[in-house]
Parts: C-alpha cells; structure tokens; sequence
C-alpha cells in the first residue's frame, strides 16, 4: 500500500486525512506547531454547501454528526445595507442555499477551533507536531525523501502539500508560482454579544450576516456567531493600503477606522468601539497570481498552499474543502487500479487549478469593488439591488444558489 504524506494540518489536509482514514489508505501527517493546543484558535467560518458537501464525502458518518454538533446556531441569510443602515435587498438562507433538502447541501457556521477539533477525531496517532518542512528530494526508486528542519528524514510514496499561503512545497514545485499583495488591507475584530451590547444593536446585526455598500469607498462586513457560551459579532473594514500608511494596533486602529466611517451610522461606530481591543487584526491583502499547469508527478498541491485568495468572496476555506474531496476521489481510483497515479494526480490538478483560480479572479475582483471609489458604479449597483429586494423574481434570479459554490 502505498503512503501518502500530508505536510500541514490545517482544515484542507485534515480534511483530506479524514477521508483517507474512511478509505483504508495508508498516510500521516506533519505539523509544523509544536503541540495540538499551538494550532487551535481562530474565529468563525462559513461553509457554503460545496464546502459542506465536500467535509461530508471525506468524513465517516460518526464525525459528520460531530461536525453538525459543533456548528452555531444558524443565521438568516445576508443583507446589503447602505452606510446609514437602509436595507438594500436581504437574501433569506433559503435563497442562498435553493431549499436544500438534506443536511450535506446546507450551509453552516462554524469556529475553526471547534471544526479542527472534529477534524482531528480519531487520527491523532496520524498527526507528528513539530515537524518543519525544508525539502523534499525524488529517488531513484520513486521514492519522495521528505526533511525537516530538526534534521529528520521520512519517505513516503505520495506527498501533499497542505502548508498554506507561504506553502514551501509549492515553492520548491513551483518556483516560479507568485503570492502578491493587492492594493487592499483588511482591519478586523469581535465584539462580544453580552447584555449590555444587544440592547442598542439593530436586530439583522445579530441575526445575519451584512455588507455595508456605502457611495464611495471601503467595504464593511459583519457576522453574527452563537455557540453555547460563545456569542460574538465578527467584523472586517476593507480599504486601499493608502488610507492606512502607518502600521497601527489597539485603540488607535479603532480610532481611525471610526474616523474614517465618521459619517456612517451610530451602530457601526459603537460596534467597532465596543469591540474587543485584543481581538483586532490588521492584514495586507494577498492573492496568487494564475499558475499555469505543470507536469504531473506524486508531489502536488491544495487549498492556500496553491490558490490563496483574498476573503472578501468566502471561499478560502471551501475550496480547500473541494480540493480534499476531489483528490481523495482520485487517490482512491488509483489505489483501486482504475487508473495509474500520475493520471490521478493529473486530472486532479486540472480541476483544482480551474475551480481554485475561478474562486481566486471572483475574490479579487470583489477585493478591487470593495476599495474603488467609482461612485457611479456604487450607485448602479445599490440601485440594482434595491430593484431585487422589490421584485422577487428579479431577486430570484439574481441570487438564487449563489452560494452553493460550484454547482
């Protein structure tokens, strides 16, 4: 049998190591954090059905139900809104996921602490912390020998490179491969949904998700996030990297997010002030650039580690799901005898690289949107939407299973 070797445990090669575990195939994983704990945080996601259809294909049936377990309470769509707070068109999650009939086709909040921990059910035996990855060597014998940092050496028949956005694999694979920044910055953070918090909150704030398309410039999001003793709001600030020329943290970054949303409606303001100060992020927007194929072998790549793409589309953590699923399929075709590996392999990265940088152009270009200050565009496009949110069928039309994903 042969061994398949993941590098990086995040949610696309967890998710692959589940799927090879349901299919008797023989792999391990390596991790670059030292321990379990190291590699446990992060706030909330949402699995839009391709992400879901795909996590169910790679799990068994008892760490799907787990999966479902951890999932938030659900939330009633999205809603576009102007910057003082008038609802341009609410798409209902009936919409957006076309009335899903079972729970693989639905939609689905959950942290990316609780999903890793499912994820991680009853494979940890497979997972090795603190193993770095510096290169990989091709044998003679068709073998691939893997190094690590701390010296050691493995070899293995088939190696995975799930290490993310700064993925050393795809660097040695595919150097001439590039990550570069965009012209966007994102500033983001959480506030806590306590008493006091939910008396002044407009109640679509704590029941969906909402962009804001205010006339000219920025892009502000917000989601909503109930589990258990866990109930926060999570929001994001988009501008150009100009706005913000200074590297800032803390209470000054909040101030001056505030400030540039002076004008905008109480509510964003004091959610933005209220929001935890240690729970604020500031990150420079990267994208890949279009990689073209290359010839197949039994290295190859998934999710960040080969399509990293911006946030404002979703899709980061789906397709990374997607990956899993399809190059499970296809590993298990050619453990099966049905076709050699290299052709697996192949027809596995011709996919990817298609659906993965279709996601990557769409996130980009909402990431160019959300910054332009064309206010005639702006305009075009609220007035489009408040046409959708008079007429249903128009609004039927227009976003009826835009959130599946790649259906």
């Amino acid at each position: 049998m042969k061994h398949i070797t993941i590098i990086g445990g995040g949610i696309g090669g967890l998710c692959l190591a589940q799927g090879l575990k349901k299919a008797n195939l023989y792999f391990t994983v390596y991790e670059r954090n030292a321990r379990e704990e190291d590699w446990l945080d992060g706030y909330r996601i949402h699995l839009r059905s391709i992400g879901a259809k795909s996590l169910h294909h790679c799990l068994s049936e008892e760490v799907w139900k787990d999966f479902l377990s951890a999932t938030a309470a659900p939330t009633d769509g999205i809603g576009f809104l102007t910057e003082d707070m008038k609802e341009l068109v609410h798409i209902e999650e009936s919409l957006m996921t076309g009335n899903h009939k079972v729970p693989e086709e639905g939609q689905y909040n959950v942290s990316r602490k609780l999903l890793r921990k499912v994820l991680m059910s009853g494979i940890k035996e497979h997972i090795h912390y603190g193993k770095t990855f510096l290169k990989y060597e091709l044998l003679e014998n068709k073998k691939i020998k893997v190094h690590f940092e701390d010296g050691s050496t493995i070899e293995t028949d088939i190696l995975i490179g799930a290490d993310g956005a700064n993925s050393r694999i795809r660097k040695q694979l595919l150097p001439d491969a590039q990550r570069v920044a965009t012209n966007a910055i994102a500033i983001g953070g959480k506030m806590i949904l306590d008493k006091e918090n939910t008396t002044w909150l407009p109640d679509f704030l704590c029941t969906r998700m909402n962009v804001v398309m205010p006339k000219s410039k920025y892009f502000f999001f917000n989601a909503v996030y109930r589990k258990e003793d866990e109930n926060y709001i999570l929001w994001s600030f988009v501008a150009d990297k100009k706005e913000f020329p200074n590297l800032m943290d803390g209470e000054d970054l909040k101030r001056e997010v505030i400030h540039k949303i002076s004008k905008w409606h109480f509510a964003f303001k004091k959610l933005i002030f209220n929001s935890d100060t240690g729970s604020l992020l500031w990150l420079p927007l990267k994208t890949m650039l279009p990689v073209s194929p290359w010839k197949s072998g039994p290295v190859t790549l998934l999710g960040d580690a080969i399509h990293n793409m911006t946030p404002l589309q979703g899709m980061g953590a789906n397709m990374a799901l997607f990956d899993a699923s399809l190059l499970l399929k296809k590993l298990q075709e050619s453990a099966a005898g049905q076709k050699d590996l290299v052709t697996a392999i192949s027809e596995y990265e011709a996919i990817m690289l298609k659906t993965g940088f279709e996601a990557v152009n769409t996130s980009l270009k909402y990431t160019t949107q959300a910054i332009s200050a064309n206010r005639l565009a702006r305009a075009v496009n609220r007035t489009w939407f408040r046409l959708c949110n008079a007429v249903p069928f128009i609004k039927r039309m227009t976003f009826a299973n835009n959130w599946k994903g790649l259906e």
